[in-house]
């Protein structure tokens, strides 16, 4: 996600699992953008990354789900 302001692009923000299972939030700041807010931004994204996380869990909790048969 990029956050902009004025056609300038401020933030530069990533999330998600990576190879070893545990998530991760980065935000990238550019030269007009503030450190400050930057940690702000990671804070709410893994806050909401965690909603998600939970609401997920609790949607497909107990489900069996069918095999999925892939053609090439």
């Amino acid at each position: 996600m990029h956050i902009y302001r004025r056609g300038t692009r401020l933030y530069r923000v990533e999330w998600g699992i990576d190879k070893g299972g545990e998530r991760f939030v980065n935000v990238d700041v550019d030269d007009e953008g503030d450190e400050r807010f930057a940690r702000q931004i990671e804070r709410w994204v893994t806050i909401k990354f965690e909603e998600l996380d939970t609401a997920h869990d609790k949607a497909v909790s107990g489900r069996k789900f069918a095999k999925v048969e892939w053609v090439k």
